[in-house]
């Protein structure tokens, strides 16, 4: 396409706007087809560097597991880490409960409702 239209070009003595025109629209496709492709790769790059973090943290996991069978106090210890946790999600999530209670209430008392 692109050695038909310069050709065209050449012969029309280069003014014709409509294959100046056609060749910029052509230029700009490639390079956004060029865009397209590099973003791609890096997205098969990040999703190739995912996968072997899960693996590592997938073998940590089950080391930590491992530990905590052999060491009893440890077991415990990792238990009391996991109720704390989660307590303070359940409080967090009532606060969001509540501050979201609250707003509605406030928006609706604004309305005269």
């Amino acid at each position: 396409l692109r050695h038909h239209l310069q050709r065209e070009m050449r012969q029309d003595g280069g003014n014709d706007s409509a294959a100046s025109h056609l060749m910029s629209e052509n230029a700009s496709i490639r390079n956004a087809s060029k865009v397209a492709d590099e973003t791609i790769q890096q997205a098969n790059a990040t999703y190739d560097e995912l996968i072997a973090q899960r693996q590592i943290f997938s073998g940590t996991t089950g080391r930590l597991i491992a530990i905590g069978q052999q060491v009893p106090g440890l077991n415990i210890l990792i238990k009391r880490i996991q109720d704390k946790r989660t307590r303070d999600n359940t409080i967090v999530a009532l606060v969001i409960a509540f501050c979201t209670c609250f707003m509605l209430w406030y928006w609706l008392s604004g309305w005269g409702i």
